[in-house]
């Protein structure tokens, strides 16, 4: 397995995207993630409502998915996300921070299943519930996942 000290590191010094928009990994263990955003005025998609952008709560799902992904591997392969669904429920409020959870269901030799859960302030709060599809070895390349200095 790989190791998920060093899947923590990579996620902290983050890609581009989740570091431009502030987001952070909380916990990580095999095949289960949590990831976490501040939001802020740059995150709001309504500005009427103070609604944080659907976009932000599928980028949530996106990277505790694929974090999970990269903890359940026995060797280091591309990923790349195939399906994404995000099922609303209610709208985010106020200034707390939003958490997405990930949960690996299924792992085969090529595919990845995984639901998540987008909640604020505790996992009673749920704000949207879906799911993401991962293909491994997408692109027929190996992350250096060991060697690696640079982000994701």
């Amino acid at each position: 397995m790989l190791d998920l000290d060093h899947i923590r590191t990579l996620f902290d010094q983050g890609s581009p995207h989740t570091s431009a928009l502030g987001i952070r990994l909380q916990e990580l263990k095999r095949g289960y993630s949590v990831v976490m955003i501040e939001p802020s005025e740059r995150h709001i998609g309504l500005p009427e409502s103070g609604a944080i952008h659907g976009g932000i709560l599928s980028t949530l799902i996106d990277s505790a998915c694929g974090i999970a992904v990269l903890s359940m591997l026995e060797r280091s392969v591309s990923i790349a996300t195939l399906d994404l669904s995000l099922h609303h429920i209610k709208p985010s409020t106020g200034s707390a921070p939003i958490y997405a959870s990930a949960t690996c269901c299924k792992l085969t030799r090529s595919m990845a299943f995984l639901r998540s859960e987008v909640y604020q302030q505790s996992a009673d709060n749920l704000l949207a519930h879906g799911g993401t599809t991962f293909m491994l070895g997408a692109n027929h390349t190996k992350l250096d996942l060991q060697k690696q200095t640079k982000p994701l």
